[in-house]
Order: structure tokens, then sequence, then C-alpha cells
């Protein structure tokens, strides 16, 4: 991944962790930004740690000694356990071992999605770097 995908990833998963933080200090988040998506609890904390682990196997892909998917996965789960603790304080709110649970899910899935799309890109480069080499091979053979 480029230096400026991860810069990216990076700025991305600071604002997806400030947003993530702002609405759990909601009371009702769904009221405080006005969209009601009539989702089960569960597949909104999928699809939010879904997109924090997708960002975060992104920024992480250059930890050494974890796998991206890892590192992202490893850093959504954190954030899920101070975001239920954080959330216990807030009126109206509650902590749940199930809603952490969905969010290590969401979290894993967003993380191997990256690190997939990521190795996708790389087998592409990869495949045309062979074939132009490969091109470059028999153009050399023909002169």
């Amino acid at each position: 991944m480029s230096r400026r995908a991860r810069i990216a990833c990076c700025a991305l998963l600071v604002l997806w962790c400030a947003a993530s933080w702002t609405l759990s200090s909601k009371s009702d988040p769904e009221d405080y930004v006005g969209v009601h998506l009539h989702l089960n609890d569960k597949v909104e904390h999928l699809i939010e740690y879904g997109t924090g682990g997708f960002l975060a196997a992104g920024a992480f892909g250059v930890v050494r000694r974890m796998r991206p998917w890892m590192a992202g996965t490893l850093f959504c789960v954190l954030w899920g356990v101070s975001d239920e603790i954080h959330q216990s304080f807030v009126p109206g709110r509650d902590s749940s071992g199930m809603d952490l649970a969905a969010d290590a899910v969401g979290a894993t899935l967003g993380a191997l999605a990256s690190t997939w799309l990521l190795f996708r890109a790389q087998d592409a480069r990869r495949g045309v770097d062979e074939k132009v080499e490969t091109e470059a091979t028999k153009a050399g053979r023909r002169t």
C-alpha cells in the first residue's frame, strides 16, 4: 500500500474514532444525527466496526510484528471495549458483551476485506510487471 493510502486510512480512522466516540456519548445517536436506519442493533455494530476494521488494517499495514488484519482487528476490539465502558456512563445507554462481540466480528470482517483488497492490488501489479517483462523478453528474442 502506498504511503498516501496509509495516510488517508489513518486520517479516516481518526475521523471514525471521533464519530464513534461522539455518537456513543449521546442517549439516542439516531435522533442526534437525524437518521433512523431501522436495522438490528447488532447489524449496526457490524457495519460500524467493519468500517473501522477496514480503515485500521489499512492504517496499520506497516506494523512488522503483526499482520495488517490482526492489527486492525486488535485496535478495533480495544476501541470497542473502551466504547462499551464509555457507554455505561451515558444516561439511557448500557454496555453489552453482545455488542462487543458484534464489534469484534465486524472489525475482523472489515480488516480481512481490507487485506484481501490489498493482496488483489499487489497481485494485479505483479501480473502487469510480469506481463511487461515477458513481452520485453519476447521482443528481445525477435531482434
